[in-house]
């Protein structure tokens, strides 16, 4: 109740988020640290992640019905190639965070003719490699380690200063109130990101009770009939 005006302001709940967030992982468990750091060294090497990593969150999987539709690999390399010409950068490095073998094949794919360096931490894809799995399935079939794979992926992700997001997935929500709850507070304004997809139940709330809808959100237009 003390979000806002209104609870489902989405800005407002974003920051919310993040506050709460930059709380929570100050006392992440020193086990879990080990593991990322240990991750990071297999990933990204004795170097330690590069300045000015892209992070890109591809959420495929069990998520097509509930945002009428997944975000196809052409608009994140559309997003991707954005942040690059806006932040001027002249070498690319890209964390694919991901949990779907299938879009690190469509991925790699369709930038094999460009000059980016792509990161990935196999074992968060070892979990889950199909359209029809969900988390859920997957956190009962492992006894709780996809969870733990989970968080050292986010972990990770968090290593980039840029990020491609649909934010209509729950774990890409979770990876912009970390944006902005920590690593925006440390460095303020030095992170940006481009949320390709919400959610098109946020929208749906936030026209029922008068939300003004962002102009840029990338599906209020496209998804205004269905919602």
């Amino acid at each position: 109740p003390k979000v806002g005006a209104h609870p489902w302001e989405y800005e407002k709940r974003v920051d919310f988020y993040g506050d709460f967030f930059n709380y929570l992982f100050s006392r992440v468990n020193p086990r879990l640290i080990a593991l990322a750091n240990k991750a990071a060294m297999h990933t990204f090497g004795s170097e330690g992640s590069p300045k000015d990593m892209i992070t890109v969150h591809i959420r495929w999987g069990d998520k097509k019905q509930e945002l009428h539709g997944l975000v196809e690999i052409e608009e994140y390399i559309k997003a991707v190639e954005s942040l690059i010409k806006k932040h001027q950068l002249t070498t690319v490095h890209i964390f694919l965070n991901t949990i779907d073998g299938r879009a690190i094949d469509a991925w790699n794919e369709n930038v094999k003719e460009k000059n980016w360096k792509t990161y990935i931490w196999n074992d968060s894809v070892e979990s889950m490699s199909s359209y029809d799995n969900n988390p859920t399935t997957d956190a009962r079939r492992t006894k709780g380690a996809f969870g733990t794979t989970t968080m050292v992926a986010l972990l990770l992700a968090m290593e980039s200063r840029f990020y491609v997001i649909t934010s209509g997935s729950n774990y890409s929500m979770l990876i912009e109130a970390l944006r902005r709850g920590v690593l925006d507070k440390e460095c303020t304004g030095c992170t940006d990101v481009i949320d390709l997809k919400h959610n098109p139940l946020q929208i749906k709330v936030m026209k029922a009770h008068n939300v003004p809808i962002p102009a840029d959100w990338w599906d209020a237009q496209a998804h205004e009939k269905k919602v």
